[in-house]
């Protein structure tokens, strides 16, 4: 993992692992994203806009996302749906549950 902007690519994927074992295992995009605005102090670097009209927060969570799935740390379950693996709890347990 990287650092992005702001906050780093290490924090929100805890903070993703973290909302989706709180949640039984499952989540939806939307939901990771609302549990990680609270888990994760928000940073100047984080909040502003992007040329796409995204804020780079949403932004950064969501290709954090992306990365976890590409690390098999999470699974779609459905479209915007998301499961932590065995491989996330793995590497979640290593890493610390905090930030």
């Amino acid at each position: 993992m990287s650092k992005l902007h702001g906050t780093s690519q290490d924090v929100y994927a805890r903070a993703i692992l973290q909302a989706l074992l709180a949640a039984g295992g499952v989540l939806d995009s939307p939901d990771i994203h609302e549990k990680v605005w609270v888990i994760v102090p928000v940073k100047k670097d984080d909040t502003g806009v992007l040329s796409t009209g995204h804020i780079r927060r949403e932004t950064d969570i969501a290709w954090t996302i992306t990365s976890l799935k590409h690390q098999g740390y999470v699974v779609h379950v459905k479209r915007g749906t998301w499961r932590i693996t065995d491989a996330g709890h793995k590497y979640l347990s290593q890493t610390g549950r905090t930030q």
